[in-house]
């Protein structure tokens, strides 16, 4: 029950972050989520959430790289 409350309550947060343009949030939500769902042994959605985060991860980092070269 308490992994299902948190999951809810990182959806929440994720549709918030992703409503204000919070990229970092997201990536650091979507992380969240893929931890919770692999804990509760959903495989396939941790990898899915987990992938996405890692892949806003360097989105983000390739961003701070252009940045750092202004």
């Amino acid at each position: 029950k308490q992994y299902d409350r948190a999951t809810e309550y990182q959806r929440q947060a994720l549709a918030l972050r992703e409503e204000i343009g919070d990229k970092d949030g997201v990536a650091r939500t979507r992380g969240a989520l893929g931890e919770l769902a692999l804990v509760a042994g959903d495989t396939t959605g941790a990898i899915r959430m987990l992938e996405q985060a890692s892949a806003l991860a360097r989105e983000l980092q390739s961003s701070l790289d252009e940045a750092d070269q202004l």
